[in-house]
């Protein structure tokens, strides 16, 4: 767009990226690379993803259609794609009665962590530790995991935002299982600092995120298996390794959890229940609309990596299908897909909601055998987390749930009714 326009297009890059990868399978013997990018994962083939998305689409698409009705009602304009999140978020604030800022100080730091630690320590029946040991930032954390037999690993938490850190949250191995070595991981985040005479207080969102990523970390500093290609989050297939951090997710929104994570900075009052009744309402504001919006971007990018049509084409053919939206001719967002494009996850990105589907019947089933601390939680972590890659992941699943996942399990925890 512009006159500068194609000085700083990278189309060129992304269709050789796209070609390089269909060479590479064929030499491999596939007949596109999404074959070869399916031969990792859970899902037998690259049919079934489709299939499974398209699933999702039908079963969404009504509700998606209320909830945009909605939208266009309150706004009371003709919305265009640009209207959609400013009004989107004041009709979440009307709707709801409260805004993102009512809840962020009864969530000091402090408190969150201390919530945290005691959730997963009913959880696994392990022990959290913070440790007085130098580390790369004198912000960081060092924390021991044990258990009853010693120590298991170590986590170095880094929550806070700083000058030339990279933006983000993410989870990162260091070092895995092997002999007389522990294994030890790093969580990372983007968060506000303390400020004078304040302590650091956190978004609801914010806790979620810490809440995924230490899911990362327990995948990894949990195994039991002592060979560092199989150990952790190693060997994972790509459609599993976000299990474990969205499964710890749904421990956010459980009342008693709540109550663990919070506690007024000044006042010392934890969550009330009004508030926390409207938290758990707005959870699934709009999620037909986002569940959409997530499976335009995976069937995109699996129809991308079968065939050597235009990009953008591509783009087009699964909007009409999937989105109720006009999308604006010049937007250019497949320009910055970086998860496509440079993160690993090419004919791969339905992996979110195949793990979404895992997490939430995974949660299900926890909670109908009585939630934290049962023996439905321990055998998730012998099942899922202490078997790293070394076992065929679904069949560890099936041994801890009892049969495969439903998807109706994500559709219920999305708050999309269906006739299903």
């Amino acid at each position: 767009m512009g006159i500068t326009a194609s000085e700083f297009d990278n189309k060129a890059i992304m269709d050789e990226i796209l070609s390089l990868r269909l060479e590479m399978a064929q030499i491999l013997g596939f007949d596109n690379y999404a074959e070869l990018s399916i031969e990792s994962k859970m899902v037998e083939s690259y049919q079934q993803v489709v299939d499974f998305l398209n699933d999702l689409v039908g079963q969404s698409k009504p509700q998606a259609q209320r909830e945009l009705d909605e939208l266009r009602t309150f706004a009371g304009v003709d919305l265009m794609p640009w209207d959609l999140t400013y009004y989107a978020e004041k009709l979440k604030e009307k709707k709801f009665g409260f805004k993102k800022s009512d809840l962020t100080p009864y969530f000091p730091e402090q408190q969150v962590l201390k919530g945290l630690f005691d959730t997963i320590e009913n959880l696994y029946q392990v022990q959290i530790k913070a440790i007085d040991e130098a580390s790369y930032h004198v912000d960081v954390r060092v924390l021991d995991i044990t258990n009853e037999s010693g120590l298991v690993g170590r986590i170095y938490l880094d929550v806070y935002a700083r000058e030339d850190k990279r933006g983000g949250a993410w989870m990162a191995d260091y070092q895995a299982l092997m002999g007389d070595n522990k294994p030890v991981a790093f969580v990372v985040c983007n968060l506000n600092s303390p400020s004078e005479g304040k302590p650091a207080l956190f978004e609801f969102d914010e806790i979620v995120t810490l809440f995924h990523e230490f899911g990362h970390a327990l995948h990894h500093v949990l195994t039991k298996v002592e060979y560092p290609s199989a150990a952790g989050i190693a060997g994972v297939p790509w459609d599993g390794v976000e299990l474990p951090s969205q499964y710890m997710e749904f421990f956010c929104y459980e009342y008693n959890v709540v109550k663990l994570l919070s506690k007024h900075w000044e006042t010392g009052e934890s969550l009330p229940d009004e508030l926390f009744t409207k938290l758990i309402d707005s959870k699934n504001f709009q999620s037909a609309l986002g569940m959409l919006r997530q499976c335009e971007f995976s069937l995109w990018d699996i129809q991308t990596h079968l065939s050597d049509q235009d990009t953008y084409e591509i783009l087009s053919k699964v909007r009409a299908e999937t989105a109720l939206m006009p999308s604006v001719d010049e937007s250019r967002f497949l320009n910055t897909f970086g998860h496509i494009f440079s993160g690993g996850y090419a004919a791969g990105y339905f992996s979110y909601k195949w793990a979404e589907v895992l997490a939430a019947d995974a949660y299900d089933y926890v909670q109908a055998q009585g939630g934290i601390g049962s023996k439905a939680s321990q055998s998730f972590m012998h099942h899922i987390l202490q078997v790293g890659g070394s076992l065929d992941f679904m069949g560890q699943y099936i041994k801890f749930r009892g049969s495969k996942p439903s998807v109706q399990a994500l559709l219920k925890s999305n708050g999309i009714k269906t006739n299903k």
